[in-house]
């Protein structure tokens, strides 16, 4: 999308989802003291509103407890780098962790927690490729490392069930 008159094209930095809430509070110390996230911020006394960041990733809460009621169930999805050791931070802090982690068909490692409020929370990320030994490998098998076409995946997912 272009600005006719000066040609310039937006740039956008970052995304800021505002999720409904029962407790500022409450959940703000949840995705700090369980989820990990270092900063935070509150408006009004007590706060009717705040937030969370960590790095690039920040997320708002607004007191709204009958709105937190319906939309329990919804979710986000945050891209993360080195996701094992998030997974693994997660699991010590008692997160609770609704799908454990998992290479999905798209190639990206994810996994869900379900927080306070009733929101899932997808983490996901690449898993680094880390060396594979190949000493004991026959002569004539080589390792070729690309993804499948669609057909071999669907062939390979049929054949395990």
């Amino acid at each position: 999308m272009q600005n006719e008159e000066d040609g310039l094209q937006p740039v956008f930095s970052h995304v800021e989802p505002v999720l409904a809430v029962k407790d500022i509070t409450e959940t703000i110390s949840y995705w700090q003291n369980v989820l990990g996230f270092p900063a935070k911020w509150t408006w009004g006394e007590p706060p009717n509103h705040g937030g969370v960041s960590w790095q690039k990733v920040f997320i708002q809460f607004t007191l709204s407890p009958e709105l937190a009621t319906a939309s329990a169930g919804n979710c986000i999805w945050i891209r993360v780098q080195r996701v094992e050791a998030l997974y693994t931070l997660h699991q010590k802090s008692n997160a609770q962790i609704v799908a454990p982690i998992a290479v999905q068909p798209w190639g990206m490692a994810e996994y869900t927690v379900l927080d306070i409020n009733g929101y899932y929370i997808h983490f996901a990320g690449v898993i680094e490729k880390k060396e594979k030994n190949t000493a004991r490998l026959s002569p004539e098998i080589h390792i070729v490392e690309r993804m499948p076409s669609i057909a071999e995946y669907r062939d390979l997912a049929s054949s395990v069930g």
